[in-house]
């Protein structure tokens, strides 16, 4: 069986990459894999540094030009030809970028972000013609499944299957006995969209600490981008927290990463904090494997109540759900106050986190395959 991949942006080591590679991986054992881009991405590298291991002699990059794959033209003609026994195409759009090019065709919908433009008929058809080549729209949480299915099926007239396939947990994950007085929070540094809250996270633990909080820290760790815009973003969070024990940890190793989590006893979660989460549900967080991973290494998290979080963390069960700035205060307060309510939540955060296990993912994708 030969697998076509159409993977439209240019690949970080970032969640989406990690979701998308482990599928390539699962198909590379037994089948060849054409991985199409209009970018010059690395993909093996890449998966190497996400602790995927690909087989060059399977795993292919293809180069192809936006307009090969998104002119109509080029829908009609994958209709007729049908290239691959099986195509996965990703994206951000309730349009995907191109028809289906396969027999079997999964649409990997990350969110269904709005149109900037209002959409005329004839995209509306576009839209129709080329959702209909899919069997089946894969979803990273119940939260995006169901956005998917008001602003694609609902929206456009339409009945496409779609099923959830959350991200998975790498397997080889442990807890040392001691851990520090610490809370971390893990997320990209970038301004605008569905960002991760983090000045909001500096002001609550400024609060804790001028409300009499010592011997804890606070550690914001996540990749940086670039631009400037993005720069006075970050230099704009690191000046909010002089005076204060926070740290940044900035574009770290994996190791690095591990580290923290392991020596870490609470794990917060913000992203959607202020945001309408009926108006502006992109603003949400779509799944938030993060806290997955912090869970597994026996963190506490406290998530914010909205989007894919309150999926993974049951409240006073494995930790914690707030509502707002204060409660986020108010509540780690708690959990800092009771050791024995953090060592509940611990254990049961980290029994909870192998629900997530890559077995898991691998069957649950292979049945989704086995079904189309």
């Amino acid at each position: 069986m030969t697998v076509g991949v159409y993977y439209p942006f240019q690949v970080f080591a970032g969640g989406g990459e990690k979701y998308l590679l482990k599928l390539v991986q699962i198909l590379s054992a037994d089948h060849h894999v054409e991985i199409l881009s209009p970018f010059d991405n690395d993909y093996v590298a890449t998966a190497a540094f996400l602790n995927i291991q690909l087989n060059p002699a399977r795993v292919h990059a293809v180069s192809v030009q936006p307009n090969l794959l998104t002119n109509a033209w080029r829908d009609i003609c994958s209709m007729a030809t049908k290239r691959y026994d099986l195509f996965i195409a990703i994206s951000n759009s309730v349009m995907p970028d191109t028809a289906g090019l396969g027999r079997k065709n999964i649409y990997l919908l990350q969110f269904p972000f709005p149109t900037t433009h209002p959409i005329n008929p004839l995209q509306r058809l576009l839209i129709r013609n080329r959702a209909n080549t899919y069997q089946v729209i894969l979803a990273y949480s119940e939260f995006a499944k169901r956005w998917i299915d008001e602003r694609l099926n609902k929206a456009f007239h339409l009945n496409r299957r779609i099923e959830v396939l959350n991200p998975y947990l790498d397997s080889s994950t442990d807890s040392p006995a001691t851990k520090k007085n610490m809370i971390l929070s893990v997320g990209r540094f970038f301004a605008g969209g569905h960002n991760k809250k983090h000045l909001e996270m500096i002001d609550a633990f400024r609060t804790l600490c001028d409300n009499g909080l010592t011997s804890w820290e606070l550690v914001l760790a996540g990749s940086t981008r670039p631009e400037a815009v993005h720069q006075e973003y970050l230099e704009h969070l690191r000046e909010r927290a002089k005076g204060y024990p926070i740290s940044f940890q900035t574009d770290i190793a994996h190791q690095q990463l591990t580290t923290l989590y392991q020596t870490s006893k609470i794990y917060w979660h913000a992203t959607g904090l202020n945001e309408d989460a009926e108006k502006l549900p992109e603003k949400m967080e779509h799944f938030g494997m993060t806290i997955v991973e912090a869970m597994s290494y026996s963190c506490v998290p406290i998530v914010y109540g909205q989007g894919g979080p309150v999926e993974i963390v049951t409240n006073d069960v494995n930790g914690q759900i707030f509502h707002s700035a204060e409660e986020l205060a108010s509540t780690t307060q708690t959990v800092i106050n009771n050791p024995e309510l953090w060592k509940k939540y611990s254990d049961q955060a980290k029994y909870r986190a192998q629900d997530f296990n890559e077995s898991h993912f691998t069957e649950r994708f292979q049945k989704i395959l086995a079904s189309l």
